[in-house]
């Protein structure tokens, strides 16, 4: 991976021995996404998968249509597994987190295993940056999906509507715009036809949070298995409560930089402190 010239930006999918910096925030600047493959070794896919399965195994399906009553979801990752504590980090998807968000001071919101069961519908179109009730003038979420099994047309791949990131960004200075529910504006003429998100294990689906995407249907006997990390801006409140989700004691052994993303951070000047102090001195009396 280089973080050098690449490519034109959303030609197909990259491949993570050519995939440059630049080619993959132009796609993402461009259409809104990007899908990068080879990002993970087969073997760190495979023991990734076995453990994910295995934590899944007993887990209840989803409680609403947006969970997917025929999907099981993983959630508080980094409370549960180590497996993915490489991936959260990967210094190349930090790069591309960080130049999207247009700071380094970025935190994870969600994190969740998902796997998608056979006969699962399709999930209602959505923008994930719509869970914050404002308007931001720049990006406030990014996403990256990890593929551990293969995304195909027929299991579940994620749905994603091109170029929808610019529609909004159109109206993050108009104020008094009212909602538009995204199922209303993909329906609107001049609007991309839906692309999925068709990737080998191994790969990352990068996205932005207002481009308008959902879940894919399953329509095959298989489910289908992906890890989703979730990044916001470091002033906001993340999606998972991860202080209480990652038992302090586990957040003590983790790396620094995980610990940071996880929200044992303090974003400039001084947002979350604990008692007026860094909240990774809470751990010198654990370690």
């Amino acid at each position: 991976m280089e973080l050098g010239v690449g490519a034109a930006a959303g030609r197909g999918n990259l491949h993570a021995d050519t995939a440059t910096f630049d080619a993959v925030c132009g796609a993402l600047d461009s259409v809104g996404y990007c899908i990068v493959e080879g990002m993970l070794p087969d073997p760190a896919v495979a023991a990734m998968r076995a453990e994910l399965k295995a934590l899944l195994a007993n887990n209840p399906l989803g409680r609403s249509g947006f969970e997917g009553f025929s999907t099981r979801r993983l959630y508080a990752l980094f409370s549960k597994t180590r497996r993915l504590d490489a991936v959260a980090t990967d210094a190349f998807a930090l790069a591309v987190v960080e130049r999207v968000l247009k700071s380094n001071d970025i935190l994870l919101s969600s994190t969740v295993g998902i796997e998608i069961g056979p006969n699962e519908v399709g999930q209602v179109p959505h923008r994930d940056s719509d869970k914050y009730p404002f308007r931001a003038t720049q990006e406030v979420v990014m996403n990256t999906i990890w593929a551990v099994d293969d995304f195909t047309h027929t299991n579940g791949a994620t749905t994603i509507w091109p170029g929808t990131h610019l529609q909004e960004s159109a109206a993050q200075h108009d104020h008094a715009r009212e909602y538009i529910d995204p199922r209303d504006e993909i329906a609107r003429e001049g609007v991309a036809s839906p692309v999925k998100a068709v990737m080998p294990r191994g790969s990352c689906l990068f996205y932005r949070g207002s481009v308008i995407h959902c879940g894919g249907a399953n329509n095959s006997p298989h489910p289908r298995l992906g890890v989703l990390l979730e990044y916001v801006s470091g002033w906001l409140r993340p999606q998972e409560n991860h202080s209480l989700a990652v038992p302090s004691a586990t957040a003590a052994r983790l790396g620094p930089r995980l610990q940071e993303l996880l929200g044992w951070s303090v974003h400039p000047p001084f947002i979350g402190y604990v008692d007026g102090r860094h909240p990774k001195r809470m751990f010198e009396s654990r370690l």
